[in-house]
This record gives C-alpha cells, structure tokens and sequence, in this order.
C-alpha cells in the first residue's frame, strides 16, 4: 500500500482468489519491532479463516508492506508444543488479542479482559510463569503456563492444561506409590514414635548434661574474672614467648610496664634480652635455658630493665612452659607475668640505708656516752652522778630534736631553746611578768653531726 492507503500491489498463494482490500485492518495495531506492528485476528470475508496482518513499514521509501498469515495454520504450529491432546496453546498479545490458537478457531476470539489472571500478570511486567484461569470458551478451570517472546515482548504464548487433568494424571502417578508408601509411612511412624521415646530420654540427659555444663563454664568463667581481677589488683602483666619463631606476644598492662611503644605487643625475644642490665642478664639467660630446653618447669628472676624511655627499673618475671611437642617433649611455648617492683627495690635500699645509719647514729652515741663517763669530774659519786645524768638528758633531747627533723639537721634556735627549757626558757615563769631569756639572731641551720656535740656544750 502507499503512504495514503491505496493498494500498489497484491499477492495471493497460487489458486486462492485475492482478498477483498477494503477489509484489511487499518486499527488496532500493536508494534513488535522497530518497523514492524502486529493486528488482531479478524475475518476477512464470509467462509473464509481468521488472518493475522503483519505490517512493515518501506525503509527509504513511503507505504506499507503487509503480511496476512493464517491464524489456524499459525495454530497447528503451536500445536506441537503442547505435551497433551487436551491441552490448548495460544499465541497471544499481551493486551489480550488472541492471534492464534490449537485448537483452531473458526472465527476471530474474543480479546482476554485485563481481570484475566494471565493478562494481569502479563500486565505486571511478568516474562513466564504459572496462573490459575478459564477457558474464555467454556469457563473450564486450567493451569496456564506461559512466557513472553524475547525478541517481540508484545507477544506471548500460552500453554493452557484442564486441571481435572492434571488431578487425575497426579492421582495416575500417586497410586502406586501410596500402596506402598502408606505402610511404609505407618511403619516409619511407628519406628519415629521409638525413636521420639528415646530422643526424650536423650534431650533429658542432655539438659542434665547442659545444666552441669553450664554450671562449669559459669564456674571456669568466675574463677577466670577472680584471676583477672587479681592480676589488675596486683598491676601483673602477662606475656607469651614461642620459642619456634622467637617471638613475644604482650598484654597491654605488660606494654605499660615495660615503657614500650603502644603497637609493640609483639616483638622479637632478643629485643627483651638486649633490654636487661648487663649484671643481671647472665643470671636471667640461665634461668631461662633451663626452662626453655625443659630442665626446669618455669622460672623466676628479678632484674633491672631498660624501658623505651630510656630509665632503668626492677621487674620480676615469672615464667612457666605451656605447650611442648607431643613428640619430642621439646617446650615450644612459655607464658608467665611481670610487674614493676622498682618502688619496692627501692624501698629495700632506703631501708637498708636507714639501718647503716641509725647503727652508726647509735654507735656515735655510745661513743659521746662513753666520753662524758670517762671525761666528766666531780668531788663526790653524788655530784658525778647528777653532772652524768644531765648531760645524758642535754644528749637525749638532742636525739629526739634529730630524730623530729629526720636527722637532717636542727635550728640553732631550737638547740638552744632546749637547753633552756627547765630553767624558764624564752617564755615568762610563774610569778614572772616577762621571759627570763631573750633569744635573738636570724635562723641558722647546724648540720647533724654538730648537734649533739653543740646541746651538750649549751648544756
């Protein structure tokens, strides 16, 4: 046909007389391709089968090409594709135009409505797939299944079964095996009800067991909270060397007691061994070997360490052997913990110190004892006896002046206000209206080793 309609040429199979022009749809087409659109089945003449015209629009020139195909013919074709004599195919649009159809149809079909469970689902974007319908002939009740073209998504084929033969052909294939499956499936229950009977007997033992479990896990869980809070009482910190690679795995407490960098949690052996003092590494490195080659279950030393800023401070390490291989016995991995014990290293040094001085402090006070019993003269055993004691008390309040200002000296002032104290001191007497002593001079601090000497010369 030309661009305004009018028929440029015609042609028919060979002894069939041509078709009457004017009947050819001009509506209602639906495009399937680029150029391509598809009409519905009409009936071009009385007698005569359904058509289905193909249109294709002239490339480069103006006008129509137009294909009339055999909609019964298109249908036997479907045919082939159905896997029962009572099942029914359809080429359809997805608007719900039947094409064509198996079996034939004498005259065009009427188009599937969108309340159609195939053509709302079609509608619904769907490409394949299962619906429930009916028969637009006889309203029969069918399983579709049906699947939309990829090449022309306009167009569908669908495949329709009656269900009432679908139920007796499941029933066909069912009934042997319920005459044997039905004593089966008896005797499958009886041997499930034995088999229940003692899977509850295994769930009770099982809950026992779980109970007693769970009861050990809370207890291992409590006594794992018990150690950890120990050892954060106690400031330890936990490490872990594997002598197969050689390498220290730290607590964070660990990392913070030994002055290290926060990501060195994990650090070669030998980094810790160049750390330890040169005096006490010998001593360590031994009681190590003798864990590590496994004659001796563990060990623990105390030793000054150097820490990543530079200050020497006592550690003491405890170590045992945790794993060793099952076959040779060999020890493969010790675990131990570690804490500072610098303030307690030096608390033992203070102390000793302290005892060396008070034990010389003490020996210098026999020594000024024995000089004032060899040194002191008097006319009678009475008067040797009071001059003995009052210098002894002179000595005695120098002590305990000492010993208020930690034997780190005394005031001159207050050296002299002692001595002066029994006879009225720098405050007023009774019966006095002013102080019998004057004392005045700016501060002056002695030395501790003068202070007993000078009371004893105030004295």
């Amino acid at each position: 046909t030309a661009a305004g309609g009018e028929p440029l040429f015609v042609a028919t199979p060979t002894g069939e007389p041509p078709l009457p022009l004017p009947s050819l749809p001009r509506e209602g087409l639906v495009p399937v391709g680029a150029y391509q659109a598809i009409s519905p089945a009409f009936a071009p003449g009385p007698g005569r089968p359904p058509l289905v015209m193909l249109a294709q629009e002239r490339i480069g020139a103006p006008g129509t090409v137009a294909v009339l195909l055999d909609a019964n013919r298109m249908g036997i074709g479907l045919g082939r594709a159905r896997g029962n004599p009572q099942d029914s195919a359809a080429l359809i649009r997805t608007d719900g135009q039947i094409l064509a159809r198996q079996p034939p149809m004498p005259a065009p079909a009427p188009p599937l409505g969108p309340s159609q469970p195939l053509i709302a689902a079609l509608a619904a974007g769907q490409t394949e797939g299962r619906v429930d319908g009916r028969t637009p002939r006889d309203g029969q009740p069918v399983l579709v299944r049906f699947a939309v073209l990829g090449s022309h998504p306009a167009l569908a084929v669908a495949v329709a079964r009656p269900r009432d033969v679908v139920v007796e052909r499941w029933w066909q294939a069912a009934t042997p095996l319920l005459l044997i499956g039905v004593p089966a499936i008896l005797a499958l229950g009886a041997f499930g009800w034995v088999v229940r009977r003692q899977q509850l007997a295994l769930e009770a033992t099982l809950a026992g067991l779980e109970e007693r479990v769970a009861e050990r896990t809370a207890s291992v869980r409590e006594g794992e909270e018990r150690l950890r809070m120990a050892i954060d009482a106690g400031r330890f910190g936990t490490w872990e060397t594997s002598l197969r690679t050689g390498l220290t795995t730290r607590s964070a407490r660990t990392v913070e007691i030994l002055a290290l960098d926060p990501d060195q949690t994990t650090t070669p052996f030998q980094d810790w061994v160049t750390r330890i003092h040169p005096a006490d590494r010998p001593r360590v490195l031994e009681a190590w070997d003798r864990a590590g080659t496994g004659r001796a279950p563990g060990y623990r030393e105390e030793y000054r360490y150097a820490g990543a800023d530079g200050r020497w401070r006592w550690l003491e390490s405890t170590g045992a052997v945790v794993g060793v291989d099952p076959l040779t016995g060999v020890p493969e991995r010790i675990s131990g913990m570690v804490r500072d014990i610098t303030a307690r290293r030096e608390a033992e040094e203070r102390r000793q110190i302290l005892m060396q001085e008070v034990n010389h402090r003490a020996r210098n006070s026999l020594a000024i004892v024995q000089a004032i019993l060899r040194l002191t003269r008097a006319e009678d055993a009475a008067t040797y006896a009071r001059v003995v004691e009052g210098r002894i008390a002179a000595l005695a309040r120098a002590q305990s002046l000492l010993a208020a200002e930690r034997w780190t000296g005394a005031p001159l002032r207050a050296v002299i206000a002692e001595e002066l104290a029994p006879y009225g001191a720098t405050r007023p007497a009774k019966g006095e209206a002013r102080e019998r002593f004057d004392l005045t001079g700016g501060p002056l601090r002695m030395r501790a080793e003068v202070v007993q000497q000078l009371s004893i010369d105030f004295h």
